[in-house]
């Protein structure tokens, strides 16, 4: 190695570092698509813009509105009929966590599901129904917060509104994306290329 010229040694440097490998870390964009926060964290960044500025505005000179809370809705369909029993769940889980969002800042809430009774069963007690006989009569809620949703590859865009009930005015409006993962399990999303798809309980792609 002592009888090589520099000239020499530099090709052989020159050789070596060719071989390493200097090819570009692997795009990790798509993993973004994939959230680990719950729903709350989402459900909460949306009511917290849709209701940042009622306790000043107020609606129809009430300060201090009652809210209703009701399931979100496929925006073509307006109609929960016809969806199965992953996706009825995901509407009415949006409406619950919008209602916990708002007591928690101090809105006055009500809910019409309330039994004019608690009815008492052997293994647990219903304070809840939906079944419009058996509902306790109340005063009439002075807003609605209610919305629509798209379900897309790879994330449900959320529109959200709150509406004055007297003169149906939409007194605010929100738009979010929340990753498609948040609501159904690993075992039913499939990722290809960098979009998510879900597969429904009877391996239907949607």
């Amino acid at each position: 190695m002592k009888h090589l010229t520099p000239f020499i040694i530099l090709l052989l440097l020159s050789a070596c570092s060719a071989n390493v490998n200097t090819s570009p870390p692997v795009n990790r964009a798509s993993d973004a698509k994939l959230s680990y926060h719950p729903l709350g964290f989402y459900t909460d960044r949306i009511a917290a813009n849709l209701l940042k500025n009622l306790p000043k505005r107020g609606l129809a000179n009430n300060p201090n509105p009652k809210l209703a809370v009701t399931s979100f809705l496929p925006i073509e369909q307006l109609s929960l009929n016809q969806t199965d029993a992953d996706e009825l769940q995901l509407a009415n889980q949006l409406a619950e966590s919008m209602l916990s969002y708002a007591v928690n800042i101090g809105l006055d809430a009500v809910d019409f599901r309330l039994r004019q009774q608690v009815l008492l069963l052997p293994d647990h007690e219903q304070a809840l129904s939906r079944t419009l006989d058996s509902l306790k009569q109340h005063s009439q809620a002075d807003a609605v917060l209610t919305g629509t949703y798209v379900i897309q590859e790879d994330a449900l865009i959320v529109n959200a509104r709150l509406i004055d009930v007297q003169t149906n005015r939409v007194i605010a409006a929100a738009t979010d994306y929340i990753p498609i993962n948040v609501f159904w399990s690993e075992q039913q999303v499939m990722k290809r290329g960098d979009y998510l798809y879900r597969h429904s309980t009877t391996g239907d792609r949607k």
